[in-house]
């Protein structure tokens, strides 16, 4: 099946078009499946002599200078088949790139669910800034799977106001280091502390109540 082996994928969902986009690296070009739910039929096309990252990367300009409307989803995965020096550097690449076409746009892009694969607080700082803040609403971070004890610093991602102003978090497969008084404001959190001490827990029932 294509999606077992799939590299990059990336969701779109808004009021009225929910789109589905996998890319894989194949030997001659990039295999693309756009699949879409509300838009039948699926579209599958190999891309000649072509990077997955580049082919992806060329949809997502394309996609994201046509977008109008508020996003209710944006989903970006990346997934982790590779070593760990490969997936590094084919991450830096493909997040920079992101990061590139997002603040070409010339307004701002409306997103009010996020969610997406993570290596470093980096890749969370080359996205999250470019977002409305007063239109996000969650934010789910996944680190990425079979790296067990891996530690996430988010400390420059709290300063930003699209942090302050979402209402859910998740992060997942990680353990985060933060002060607990940086999550008093969601509503909704699921994640992992490294360290949690009585002071942190005060904070919390002083919050809470």
């Amino acid at each position: 099946m294509f999606y077992s082996s799939t590299i990059i994928e990336l969701w779109l969902r808004t009021d009225d078009r929910y789109l589905k986009f996998f890319y894989q690296q194949e030997a001659d070009g990039c295999l693309m499946l756009e699949e879409r739910r509300l838009e039948p039929p699926d579209r599958k096309i190999m891309v000649q002599s072509k990077n997955f990252v580049e082919v992806f990367l060329g949809d997502f300009q394309n996609l994201m200078d046509h977008q109008k409307s508020t996003l209710e989803d944006l989903w970006i995965y990346i997934q982790d088949q590779f070593g760990r020096q490969e997936l590094d550097e084919m991450a830096d690449k493909w997040m920079k790139g992101i990061q590139s076409v997002l603040k070409s746009r010339p307004r701002i892009l409306r997103v009010e669910n996020l969610q997406m694969l993570i290596l470093s607080q980096n890749d969370v700082l080359r996205v999250l800034p470019h977002l409305h803040p007063m239109f996000l609403r969650r934010i789910w971070l996944n680190h990425t799977v079979d790296w067990p004890q891996r530690i996430l610093a988010i400390d420059k991602v709290v300063e930003l106001e699209q942090w302050k102003h979402s209402y859910e978090l998740g992060i997942y497969r990680c353990e985060v280091i933060e002060s607990i008084r940086s999550f008093t404001h969601f509503s909704k959190v699921e994640l992992v502390l490294k360290e949690c001490c009585l002071e942190m827990l005060y904070d919390l029932k002083k919050v809470s109540f």
